[in-house]
């Protein structure tokens, strides 16, 4: 149980981050409302960190399922 809890903490960290990132552009005036495709760069980011999220779960289950 203590073992699936942490895979899965794990795999969510790369969304978690891609989520970070997009908070501390944002949050750092880094870009503004103007910028251009803002929405693109924010779908691309957060879609990123979640199929890099889904393959680490991928990966971690597959090594698990090994042992």
């Amino acid at each position: 149980m203590t073992r699936q809890i942490i895979v899965f903490l794990l795999a969510l960290s790369p969304w978690a981050l891609s989520l970070y990132a997009h908070y501390w552009l944002q949050q750092g005036e880094l870009w503004s409302p103007e910028t251009p495709y803002r929405a693109v760069i924010s779908v691309v980011l957060i879609a990123l960190g979640m199929v890099f999220s889904f393959l680490l779960y991928i990966r971690l289950t597959c090594n698990r399922a090994k042992l």
